[in-house]
């Protein structure tokens, strides 16, 4: 109500009309006092506890770097030039053996009340700074050689806390882990002592055994079938470490198993716990062959003196070589793409039954056909392109047998992609030659034309790994 009076009043005066009385002011001033009274205690209470909390934190993480540097080094930071000790801990100087990283990310060297914090250690610094401030360490720290987390200026209500929270009690007497004092009667301000490591000294030239450490060996087996994670070596881990380990066949190989105290010896993915010195194998095998005989999927021959004419009927192939070019070649394609991505062609022949051969032997060559043709349609006149080398070359028989050629790379450059397939041309090494050598072959339409101990149709055999 006054301030609403008050805040009436200044807009009668804006307009010119009078104005609050000084009661008013008086009264209305009394208020804010009063409330302003009221709230910066609390504040000053809330801002108190949060230095508190924030200092007894600062107390744990420089209890957990010692404990962690001690470890390391066996020993406790040491002053350093005119360094305090504390700044070991966030930087490695002097240099110490064992020291792994920083500890701190910044040392404290202040509290919030605007005093000191100092690590100190030695027999000596410990002894005659707690004396200097009045501690009595008699029967409390006998050797003089423990490490203290070393503040003064902290309020006295702090340090009861400080004392309750490392202590278990809130007195004022020198016992435990911390100890304080207060320097002069009347002031609430104490200097203060906690204990972070006990007999540090005694311990640097005795640091306790570390835990135990183990070796895993890894190993692959055969070398090449397969690799690992982590990769084949000697590592080390601590004892009760569970490794995770994996196995990753190489193209055309399996995971078959590990050996070891593995978790699971059949799974590629596994784990070990590393209770002792251990090692472990994994073992690959390679993928098992696939072999298949493929029947052709179109044959035909073509005949350079009768150009037009398609023979994609025929029950038989024919190969020759005349004069005045009357020569003849011979077509077949197989399906393969019952061969998966990625199979690795082992070997691959194709495979033509000699019926009738000429009267001296002949050198066959086999090329990749580079374009499309049809069974029902092709004539020498429009064969597909072939390249100028032979893939591969082979003699006639004398008498009724079968001949081959290696076109495993052929099928290969099919399966990766690099050629389509459009299959094979036969045809005589030395064409236009005199007299006529000619050689019949049996087509995939030859049921029993020609009658032969075995199914004499034109095959492709191949042997593959899948990936």
């Amino acid at each position: 109500m006054l301030l609403s009076r008050f805040i009436n009043n200044r807009k009668k005066l804006i307009r010119g009309q009078k104005g609050f009385t000084l009661l008013e002011i008086i009264v209305v001033l009394a208020v804010l006092a009063v409330i302003v009274g009221l709230v910066l205690p609390n504040f000053s209470s809330t801002i108190g506890k949060s230095k508190t909390v924030m200092l007894q934190g600062q107390v744990e993480k420089a209890k957990e770097a010692c404990f962690s540097f001690y470890y390391d080094t066996g020993g406790c930071p040491r002053e350093y030039s005119d360094d305090p000790a504390i700044r070991q801990l966030s930087q490695n100087l002097p240099a110490t053996a064992g020291w792994q990283s920083p500890y701190l990310e910044r040392p404290f060297l202040s509290n919030d009340w605007g005093g000191v914090m100092r690590i100190v250690n030695d027999k000596a610094s410990s002894r005659s700074l707690l004396n200097n401030y009045a501690f009595d360490i008699s029967g409390f720290s006998p050797a003089g050689n423990d490490c203290y987390l070393y503040l003064d200026g902290v309020p006295r209500k702090v340090c009861a806390s400080l004392d309750q929270r490392f202590d278990g009690t809130d007195d004022i007497y020198n016992h435990g882990s911390v100890i304080y004092h207060q320097p002069d009667s009347g002031v609430d301000k104490c200097n203060l002592g906690i204990l972070l490591i006990s007999a540090c000294g005694a311990a640097a030239s005795s640091p306790p055994p570390p835990p135990p450490h183990y070796t895993l060996t890894i190993q692959v087996s055969p070398v090449g079938g397969g690799t690992t994670t982590p990769a084949a070596g000697t590592y080390t881990y601590a004892a009760g470490t569970i490794v995770p380990l994996s196995a990753i066949p190489s193209p055309y190989w399996h995971f078959s198993s590990w050996t070891g105290a593995v978790t699971d010896p059949a799974s590629a993915n596994t784990t070990i716990i590393m209770d002792d010195n251990k090692s472990v194998t994994a073992t690959f095998m390679q993928n098992a062959p696939v072999i298949l005989s493929l029947p052709a999927s179109q044959d035909s021959y073509i005949d350079q003196q009768h150009p037009a004419t398609n023979y994609g009927a025929s029950h038989h192939l024919q190969v020759s070589s005349q004069c005045l070019y009357k020569n003849e070649r011979s077509l077949a394609m197989f399906d393969i793409t019952g061969i998966p991505a990625g199979a690795s062609i082992q070997s691959a022949s194709l495979n033509l039954y000699a019926i009738t051969l000429p009267p001296s032997s002949r050198t066959y060559g086999v090329y990749q056909i580079l374009g499309s043709w049809q069974e029902p349609s092709v004539t020498w006149n429009n064969q597909p392109s072939t390249p100028p080398v032979p893939i591969d070359t082979s003699t006639t028989p004398s008498s009724q047998r079968w001949m081959s050629w290696d076109v495993s790379a052929s099928v290969q450059s099919f399966i990766d992609g690099s050629f389509h397939n459009y299959g094979w041309l036969i045809r005589d090494e030395a064409e236009n030659s005199h007299p006529s050598r000619a050689t019949h072959f049996s087509s995939m339409e030859d049921n029993g034309h020609h009658p032969l101990p075995q199914p004499p149709n034109p095959r492709l055999d191949i042997t593959y790994l899948p990936r």
